[in-house]
């Protein structure tokens, strides 16, 4: 289910046997727009594409991280290429979404589970209708590869997941010492 790569290079391999072999396509115009959480709007920008998803997630904000880091455009443009109904956005406190980034990883895992229903559930944005997506795949890059890993067995939809450079030995500094409970996915993941 989850796999680490060096280079983005190997990404499309990846995804290819999920989605099929001969699904390269143009990519569609990003949407760009906001999602509303508990306590926060996130900034995002969705490529609609096919009924399979994927939510990409950025390096961590107070280092200047953000969804229009290139490593994650690039993921985006590569997934939308191969069919993906792609969504990157900013956690909160980050870019122009509002409230306060977390310490410890709750705050940003609460916006990845928000996205991911947003997506689960589809809407109409400035007369581009996003359609409900029924399985998602989740990638992260560096602090996302934490947020990502932590919440693979809280959403049902989700079917796989990539950790771009997982930042294992600094985790402890960015989930206030708590780096230990986002690895557990590696030991024990849903089968």
């Amino acid at each position: 289910r989850c796999c680490q790569v060096g280079s983005l290079r190997p990404l499309p391999r990846l995804v290819q046997p999920w989605c099929g072999a001969n699904s390269r396509r143009k990519m569609s115009s990003e949407v760009l727009t906001s999602i509303t959480t508990d306590n926060a709007q996130l900034e995002c920008g969705i490529v609609p594409g096919g009924r399979k998803g994927a939510v990409v997630c950025h390096p961590w904000g107070k280092l200047g991280g953000s969804m229009n880091d290139p490593v994650v455009v690039s993921v985006r443009n590569e997934l939308a290429r191969a069919g993906f109904t792609v969504c990157r956005f900013n956690f909160r406190g980050v870019g122009r979404s509002s409230g306060w980034s977390g310490l410890t990883g709750n705050a940003e895992r609460d916006d990845l589970r928000a996205v991911c229903q947003f997506l689960l559930i589809g809407a109409t944005i400035g007369g581009v209708k996003i359609e409900p997506v029924d399985e998602l795949i989740l990638v992260g890059y560096s602090f996302g590869s934490v947020i990502t890993g932590s919440v693979l067995d809280e959403v049902d939809a989700v079917k796989g997941a990539c950790a771009i450079s997982y930042p294992y030995s600094v985790t402890w500094a960015l989930c206030l010492w708590n780096g230990s409970s986002f690895w557990k996915v590696f030991q024990i993941g849903r089968a």
